[in-house]
């Protein structure tokens, strides 16, 4: 991919899908398979994830520009772009550094001749044909955060993690679930606290009885009407609909100044570019404003920091994914305890904080939290660690 191509999206291709926590599924394939085999790769014995993977040599699906970014320790802030290429349908080499669309309205950053990123376990190998199909595969599967195809063997692999990849193939897509691409913003009319159009468009009104409403301009109702009355306003058109219990909607016509009660709790269907309108979407304040009326949710539970039921899950906390394994230590001469911190997240988040002094984490029976720093030797069983949270992206 030509380096001018991948500069507008270079930070969202190594985000990748931050802030979506991986569903609790265990992969079947602990690695990435290699090209004829389809099945999982050497390496993953028990169904661990990587440990300290050696970084990949510079893949044909990498461009040069790559190589200074990837030396960072910490990934780039989120940067939603504009000018993105997007692409139907998938084809390679021409899509390489494009993003491409799945049914359920995920974007993938797609990448030719590449392999998956080291740090992903195998999920599944559906029977499917084409990139698309592959790709809507992953779509599918709730923790499936990419994917790739060899279309020379139509092997298709999903796989629970995803950012840009370094490591070359000679023939499959790598894709990767991204942000979207955006539009540039289009200019508001709405304006807060207006009761008056076109300002009050889309805003919400609370009554004096406590009734909200939300309002919208060049539109009525037409149903049934209640009453009809002289105003001078929306606003006050609103005011008398809530004060009737019977009422849940108003047409007002603000060249006449006449104000349409009826019953209707739903959006206006017509259009009409003299009325404004607006319908009840509830009291204010939820429970309080329905005279506490709600029942209270129950309490969640806090979480036993001593326990651990998402062995392999890739997770997200302070921004960073990390995969966690239950029952497991990492192996290392020392590290630091740190008493103040109660659960996992907190763990994790502590280690993003720090992640320049630290190259991992474990939760020990009894004691809390322990930030690692190097070398760390290997990640191996044990029973007096609940969990152990291994960085993705170091």
């Amino acid at each position: 991919m030509k380096p001018e191509k991948y500069a507008s999206l270079v930070f969202t291709a190594l985000l990748g899908a931050a802030g979506v926590a991986a569903q609790q599924q265990r992969p079947i394939n602990p690695a990435n398979p290699p090209p004829g085999s389809g099945s999982g790769g050497a390496g993953g014995g028990g169904g661990g994830a990587p440990i300290n993977p050696v970084s990949p040599p510079p893949g044909s699906g990498a461009p040069g520009a790559l190589s200074a970014l990837a030396t960072r320790r910490r990934l780039p802030e989120l940067v939603l772009q504009e000018a993105v290429e997007v692409v139907h349908p998938v084809s390679c080499p021409t899509s390489d550094g494009s993003v491409w669309e799945s049914y359920d309205g995920t974007w993938y950053y797609l990448q030719c001749c590449t392999a998956a990123n080291a740090q992903a376990l195998s999920l599944d190998l559906p029977q499917v044909h084409t990139y698309e199909d592959c790709i809507d595969q992953c779509s599918g599967v709730p923790n499936c955060q990419a994917a790739t195809f060899d279309p020379s063997i139509d092997q298709c692999v999903l796989y629970d993690f995803g950012v840009f990849s370094q490591t070359a193939h000679s023939v499959q897509l790598y894709a990767f679930a991204t942000d979207p691409p955006v539009t540039q913003t289009p200019s508001l009319t709405s304006r807060l606290c207006s009761t008056s159009c076109p300002g009050a468009n889309g805003q919400i009104y609370v009554s004096s009885h406590g009734q909200t409403f939300r309002m919208d301009c060049k539109k009525r109702h037409g149903t049934q009407v209640l009453s009809k009355d002289v105003l001078l306003s929306l606003e006050e058109c609103m005011e008398l609909c809530s004060a009737a219990p019977s009422c849940s909607s108003v047409d007002f016509d603000e060249k006449r100044g006449i104000c349409y009660q009826s019953i209707n709790d739903g959006p206006p269907a017509l259009n009409a570019p003299t009325f404004a309108s607006a319908h009840a979407v509830g009291c204010s304040g939820a429970c309080e404003g329905c005279g506490n009326g709600c029942s209270k949710p129950a309490q969640q539970q806090v979480d036993d920091p001593n326990q651990c039921i998402n062995d392999n899950a890739v997770v997200y906390r302070g921004g960073m994914p990390f995969r966690v394994r239950c029952n497991h230590c990492n192996m290392s001469q020392s590290g630091d305890l740190r008493t103040n911190i109660k659960t996992h997240d907190e763990c994790m988040e502590a280690f993003v904080a720090e992640e320049s002094q630290y190259d991992a984490a474990d939760w020990v029976t009894g004691q809390g939290c322990y930030l690692k720093p190097e070398p760390i030797s290997s990640i191996d069983p044990n029973t007096g660690c609940p969990a152990t949270f291994f960085p993705l992206w170091k």
